[in-house]
């Protein structure tokens, strides 16, 4: 249950929608041979910078290259 609001009444807001893009939970990884970025987020149909193709969303963010290269030191600090 969520805290009271303002006026002591149960807030019953519902959870904040995520948007995209969002720094904080884009993940991506190179694509064949690193030209392509594959974007990893769930649901990234919602983000203006993804660029469907098929079954796979390809990111066009200007930085997707460094979101690769995190995405990628996350999962090996991780051991996946």
């Amino acid at each position: 249950m969520s805290p009271p609001n303002s006026n002591g009444e149960p807030n019953n807001d519902k959870p904040r929608l995520r948007v995209l893009p969002d720094p904080a939970i884009c993940r991506a990884r190179l694509y064949g041979v690193g030209v392509l970025v594959d974007c990893l987020v769930d649901h990234p149909r919602e983000c203006k910078f993804a660029l469907s193709f098929g079954t796979v969303f390809f990111c066009q963010r200007p930085d997707r290259h460094q979101i690769a290269a995190r995405t990628k030191a996350l999962q090996e600090q991780q051991g996946l």
